[in-house]
């Protein structure tokens, strides 16, 4: 939570039409900046889909009084995406002579990177032995390759989901796949690190991902994992 050094700005409700980040941003009575809601006369966090059930009808004031698990808070990357929003948006009304100072120049959220556990081999055998790869079922083929392509190329599940046809390609007559950052395509990457080129696993080639392909191309697809939906908020969230 921020404390606003403008009381006058307290109560009133800035509203972003088509925001990936937020719907509602607001100043609560208290002068305190409180995100994804909206107050009642009450100062209860109503009309609030992105809210936990657990904490949805709760004031803010009991809000602060909980000691909110760590698992139920958000990341500090994601605080300082909202930050940079946030900033721009205060930037803009400094610009416009509405406020005399934006209240996020200087401010630093501390991120800690955290490790995702590894998957063990009882976790991979679970999901190669369901019946997504039993003889005889009928999966949808994005969400038969998906697991397959994460095991054998590294990539993290939300590359993958992003990737297009185009990116699939033959390198010195050997198949290969590409990670991209592409504005255009809307494709995104953590880190520029990420932009890479590898090949396609021998043990997929086997499996017929070549074959998958080459059908693919002959029809309107335009991604190579279309069946699942990129979601909403990122791209390929959908996937992680």
């Amino acid at each position: 939570m921020l404390q606003h050094p403008n009381p006058n700005l307290a109560g009133n409700t800035i509203t972003l039409s088509g925001s990936g980040w937020f719907n509602n941003t607001l100043f609560a009575n208290d002068g305190v900046l409180e995100n994804y809601g909206t107050l009642d006369n009450n100062g209860t966090i109503t009309n609030n889909d992105t809210m936990y059930k657990t904490y949805r009808d709760l004031t803010v004031k009991q809000m602060l009084k909980l000691k909110i698990p760590d698992s139920d808070k958000l990341q500090g990357r994601t605080v300082s995406e909202l930050m940079a929003a946030l900033k721009t948006l205060f930037n803009w009304l400094k610009v416009k002579r509405l406020i005399d100072s934006n209240p996020f120049d200087g401010v630093i959220v501390a991120t800690d990177s955290r490790s995702y556990a590894s998957l063990s081999p009882s976790d991979l055998n679970a999901i190669f032995k369901s019946h997504l790869y039993q003889p005889g079922s009928k999966p949808i083929a994005s969400q038969y390759w998906l697991p397959l392509l994460s095991l054998h190329s590294g990539a993290r599940p939300s590359e993958l989901l992003q990737m297009r046809l185009d990116d699939i390609k033959t390198i010195d007559g050997i198949l290969c796949a590409s990670v991209v950052d592409d504005a255009e395509t809307g494709q995104q990457v953590k880190t520029q690190a990420g932009i890479r080129t590898f090949p396609i696993h021998p043990l997929l080639l086997s499996l017929g991902f070549a074959e998958y392909i080459d059908e693919l191309r002959g029809g309107d697809k335009g991604r190579v994992l279309h069946g699942i939906p990129l979601g909403n908020r990122k791209a390929g969230d959908q996937a992680g």
